[in-house]
C-alpha cells in the first residue's frame, strides 16, 4: 500500500481484469447492423491522434487500455424505394462503447484488439420504417501494427486488421458474410511542433446474400484514407483535427457511389490528466454530403498506459564540465515535442536527478539536461542570470557571457539546481563571412539563388585549409520578434553545419551551430540593403 490509496501496480490490475470483464461480456453479446461501417473507430494505442493511426511504435512492453463512448446523430442511411433508391431523410440516434487493448511486442510490432459495442439505439417515433438495432458487441477487431521505419523523428508502419462480425440481417454486409480485411500504410513525421500522419488502405470485403427486410445494399471493397494533425494547446493539452474517408472500389447495386462511401471531420483535444491516463473528447461533423456517418457525433474517452518500471540507475552525479561544448549535439525543437501518449509521462519513482549539474557553453548555444527519477512532469526555470529553458530541459544560452543557474521541480516538488558558464568563442583563426546566404523566406534549411555557389566556393577554400573546428554563427535581420529570430538563426546555422560535416568529412564534434538572432548586426536594419547584409552565416575556422 501507499499513502492514501493502493499501489499503482495493484490499480493497474484492476485496471486490467475490468477490460478483460468487459471484452468477455462483449464477446457474449449480438448487434445486427453498423459493425463493418463504423465510422469512428479509435485507434488502439491512443499515439498522437484519435482515430487516424500514428505509425509510432508503442514501447516494448507497454500496454494501452482504452475505451470511448460516442453519441452520434443521424447515422442509417435508409432507402424508402429499394428500386429507385429514393433515400429518406431518415432520423436516428445511436451511443456506443469502443473497447481497445494494444501490447508492445517489440520496438516496432504491437498487437491490438478492439471491440465496438451498441449501446443504445432508436429512430424517431414519424420514421416508417422503424429500423431496430440490437445492443451488444457487432465486430471483434483483432490486428497488428508493425513500423517498419523509424528515422529522425518520420515513421512509417503497416496496420493489418480483421472484422469478424458479430451481426445478423446486417444490410450492409449481407448474411454470413467474409471477415472483412483492412490493410494500411501509415506515415507520420513532424513538422515544427505539428505532428502528422495520413492513413492509406484498402478495405476487402466480401458480403454475402441481401436480407429480405434490408433498405440498403451490401458494401464490396473500398479504398480508405485518413489524415491528421495534431499540436500543443498547452503543457499538458494537445488539439487534433482529423479527416476519415471511404470510398467504394465497385458500386455494386449503388446507383450512387456516395451512398456507399463516409465521410467525417474531427476536432478534438488530447489531455494528460495524470501520468499514465489521458482524457480525449471532440466532435465529428459529415462535410457537406450525405454519407454513410452521422450528421454529427460528439465522443470522450480515456486511454491508461501500463508498463514495466523503469530500472533505477545509481551513477553517481559529478559535477565535471562539459568540455568541448560541440560535443553536446544541437537539436530541433521538434525533437522534443512532447506528445500526448502517456508513455513519456510513465512514473519512474525514485530521487530526482539532473544531468549536467555544471556545463560551459558559448553563447547563442544551446544545451540538453536530462532529468530522471522522481516524478513528471517535470518544470525548468531560470534561477539566475540569463537565457530561456523550456520543460523539455532545453536551454538556450543567452547572446553575450554570463553564469546562469537554473532549476527543475517534479510533481512531487523534489528540486535540483545545474550553474552554466556562458563564454564568448574563443578567436578564430580565420574568419570566412557567407554574407550572401539568401534562405528562402520563412525558411531554415532551403537556400535560395547564388547562396549554393557561395557556399560552395567555401568549402573549396577549407578543403585547403588545415581544418580543425568549425563555430558556424548564424545571424537575421530585425524583422519579426527577438524569440522568432533566435530560433531561426539557430536552425539556419544548424543547416550550414550539417553541410559542412557531410561535405568536410568532419565530425560532429568540430562543427558547432550558434545562433546570435539579431543582437550582431553588421549594417543598419532600416534599408533593405542592410537587412540583407545582416541575414549572413560567420564561419570561426581554427586549425591544427
Amino acid at each position: 500500500m501507499t499513502a492514501g490509496g493502493l499501489s499503482p501496480t495493484i490499480r493497474a490490475m484492476k485496471t486490467f481484469i475490468l477490460f478483460i470483464a468487459l471484452f468477455v461480456w462483449s464477446f457474449t453479446s449480438h448487434a445486427n447492423v453498423l459493425g463493418d461501417m463504423q465510422t469512428f473507430a479509435p485507434s488502439t494505442d491512443g499515439q498522437d491522434f484519435i482515430t487516424v493511426h500514428s505509425a509510432r511504435p508503442l514501447k516494448k512492453g507497454f500496454w494501452a487500455f482504452s475505451g470511448y463512448f460516442n453519441y452520434a446523430k443521424n447515422y442509417l442511411l435508409v432507402y424508402d424505394n429499394m428500386a429507385t433508391q429514393e433515400m429518406q431523410n431518415y432520423k436516428d440516434e445511436l451511443t456506443e462503447f469502443d473497447l481497445d487493448v494494444a501490447y508492445g511486442i517489440s520496438d516496432s510490432l504491437q498487437l491490438f484488439l478492439a471491440a465496438p459495442i451498441l449501446m443504445s439505439q432508436h429512430a424517431d417515433g414519424d420514421m416508417n420504417p422503424k429500423i431496430s438495432v440490437t445492443k451488444g458487441a457487432h465486430s471483434w477487431r483483432p490486428g497488428f501494427k508493425w513500423t517498419f521505419s523509424q528515422e529522425e523523428e518520420r515513421y512509417w508502419a503497416f496496420i493489418l486488421s480483421s472484422d469478424f462480425l458479430n451481426v445478423i440481417d446486417n444490410p450492409y454486409t449481407g448474411n454470413d458474410a467474409s471477415p472483412i480485411i483492412n490493410a494500411e500504410i501509415a506515415g507520420t513525421w513532424r513538422t515544427g511542433k505539428i505532428a502528422k500522419s495520413i492513413n492509406v488502405g484498402y478495405r476487402i470485403r466480401k458480403p454475402g446474400d441481401l436480407p429480405a427486410n434490408a433498405r440498403m445494399y451490401p458494401l464490396h471493397d473500398q479504398l480508405i484514407f485518413s489524415g491528421g494533425l495534431s499540436g500543443a494547446f498547452s503543457k499538458t493539452a494537445r488539439w487534433v483535427t482529423e479527416a476519415i474517408f471511404s470510398y467504394p472500389i465497385n458500386k455494386g447495386d449503388y446507383m450512387d457511389a456516395m451512398d456507399a462511401a463516409s465521410a467525417d471531420l474531427l476536432f478534438g483535444m488530447k489531455h494528460r490528466w495524470v501520468t499514465n491516463l489521458n482524457f480525449d473528447w471532440g466532435v465529428t461533423i459529415e462535410p457537406g454530403v450525405k454519407s454513410l456517418a452521422p450528421d454529427w457525433r460528439v465522443f470522450t474517452g480515456l486511454v491508461y498506459y501500463w508498463g514495466p518500471k523503469p530500472a533505477q540507475k545509481s551513477e553517481p552525479m559529478k559535477d565535471v564540465p562539459i568540455l568541448p561544448v560541440e560535443d553536446v549535439p544541437l537539436q530541433r525543437d521538434e525533437d522534443f515535442i512532447a506528445v500526448d501518449d502517456g508513455l513519456s509521462a510513465t512514473p519512474a519513482v525514485g530521487d530526482l536527478k539532473l544531468s549536467p549539474q555544471f556545463a560551459e557553453v558559448y553563447e547563442g548555444s544551446r544545451l540538453v539536461f536530462k532529468t530522471s527519477g522522481g516524478t513528471e512532469p517535470y518544470r525548468y526555470r531560470i534561477v539566475e542570470g540569463r537565457g530561456r529553458i523550456d520543460n523539455e530541459g532545453i536551454f538556450r544560452a543567452p547572446t553575450s557571457p554570463g553564469k546562469t543557474v537554473i532549476d527543475v521541480t517534479d510533481d512531487l516538488g523534489q528540486k535540483r539546481e545545474a550553474t552554466i558558464i556562458v563564454k564568448a568563442p574563443p578567436k578564430a583563426d580565420r574568419v570566412i563571412r557567407l554574407g550572401n546566404m539568401k534562405f528562402k523566406f520563412n525558411s531554415s534549411k532551403e537556400l535560395a539563388g547564388a547562396s549554393n555557389r557561395e557556399l560552395e566556393e567555401a568549402i573549396r577554400t577549407m578543403r585547403s585549409l588545415n581544418v580543425k573546428r568549425i563555430i558556424v554563427e548564424g545571424h537575421t535581420d530585425s524583422i519579426g520578434n527577438n524569440d522568432y529570430n533566435q530560433d531561426l538563426s539557430e536552425r539556419r546555422a544548424e543547416t550550414i553545419r550539417q553541410i559542412f560535416i557531410r561535405r568536410l568529412n568532419l565530425s560532429p564534434s568540430a562543427v558547432e551551430a550558434i545562433g546570435y538572432g539579431e543582437d550582431r548586426p553588421v549594417a543598419t536594419n532600416s534599408t533593405s540593403a542592410g537587412r540583407q547584409r545582416n541575414r549572413r552565416v560567420d564561419l570561426r575556422v581554427y586549425f591544427k
